[in-house]
């Protein structure tokens, strides 16, 4: 009975005392900030995973999910394939969409999530999210590999079994249109030599961000594309004419190399006002260097010359040959109104035409 007495005692007196406990000595919760959190009674930043760089994403096991940032260096058309690279340019990977992302560009730097994976010699990241966080940034199409047309057939083979080479920006100067089918414009079919015909092809797919469809066939071009895929796995020499697949993704990409034509205006080029103007065409004359001796048509020429009024005009021919080089040749028409004295003939450099008016005294 004592010992019961006693402990109902010891509990009075807890209570008490808890009772008697003022509001200050009772603690309030702290009020963290929204990127933080309470830990042993201090508000501390909460750290977030920093994404990965496509380097790292690349050393995960295919379907690992990760999430990383990059920048957008090139796509084709629908923008289904977007090659993105790490900022310092030093690895790349293709996200596939079936939808595609037409709202990104060039430039844009983009944190993506989703699930690595790999397909057809293709290092892929299937896309969840896609954000834009800036435009507008450097790529490494600023920079692309050139490749001579006189070294694309070693270089291909060489390559025939490096995967390094897919999504990254080339230059190909001086390239002839081979061959060209439903969908691809062949500059190299250097799978012909290669034992049993296994080698690659590189094109520009039909579905290039800029079509290949005025690309004429025997024609050559400098051509500055992204090699973002492959029709196989290429790296597999079982396969027979792997294509690396080419997309331009600009007009400005696309340079025709070729001669210009001469053209000849074989009449005088200053009158005087009011004389008769000539009849041009009678007195022009074209020879280009693939088409050879073109007939000049009144299509081909623009001008502006008024012989009403003293001033400088210019007449222009345009032409294209048959493989799409353009020519434009301009000459300048002078409208005096009156000719050059007997003195400033005597005056002008040897060489020059001029109008001469003066009086006959002798002959």
């Amino acid at each position: 009975m004592k010992k019961i007495l006693v402990l109902f005692m010891i509990s009075l007196f807890t209570l008490s005392l808890a009772a008697c406990k003022s509001d200050d000595d009772i603690e309030e919760p702290l009020d963290c900030g929204t990127n933080q959190t309470e830990e042993n009674g201090q508000c501390v930043d909460i750290v977030e995973d920093e994404p990965l760089t496509i380097a790292e994403a690349l050393l995960t096991d295919d379907l690992t999910y990760v999430e990383v940032k990059a920048i957008v260096i090139g796509y084709d058309a629908g923008k289904r394939h977007v090659i993105i690279e790490d900022i310092d340019g030093n690895a790349s990977i293709q996200l596939f969409n079936s939808t595609g992302y037409p709202f990104v560009n060039v430039g844009d730097e983009v944190l993506v999530s989703g699930y690595r994976t790999y397909d057809r010699s293709t290092n892929r990241l299937d896309p969840e999210t896609l954000e834009i966080l800036s435009s507008g940034n450097p790529t490494s199409k600023d920079n692309p590999t050139v490749i001579d047309y006189e070294d694309l057939n070693d270089w291909t083979i060489e390559n025939r079994t490096n995967e390094d080479i897919l999504f990254g920006w080339y230059t190909f100067t001086n390239v002839p249109i081979l061959s060209k089918s439903d969908t691809y414009t062949y500059i190299d079919d250097s799978y012909e030599d290669e034992p049993d015909g296994r080698g690659l092809k590189i094109a520009v797919k039909d579905t290039s961000f800029v079509s290949p469809d005025n690309l004429i066939e025997g024609a050559t071009y400098t051509i500055t594309a992204l090699l973002y895929g492959s029709s196989d796995d290429f790296i597999d020499e079982s396969l027979d004419g792997t294509v690396l697949r080419l997309s331009i993704i600009s007009e400005d990409d696309i340079e025709l190399f070729g001669d210009e034509s001469i053209v000849d205006l074989d009449v005088r080029s200053t009158y005087i006002v009011g004389e008769t103007e000539p009849t041009w065409i009678d007195f022009l004359s074209l020879v280009d260097p693939v088409d050879g001796e073109v007939v000049i048509t009144e299509a081909m020429i623009t001008e502006d010359v008024d012989m009403s009024a003293a001033g400088n005009y210019t007449l222009t021919i345009n032409f294209t040959n048959s493989q799409g080089f353009v020519n434009t040749k301009s000459f300048e028409v002078n409208v005096v109104a009156q000719g050059s004295s007997v003195t400033e003939a005597l005056d002008a450099e040897v060489g020059s035409e001029m109008l001469v008016e003066g009086v006959v005294i002798g002959y």
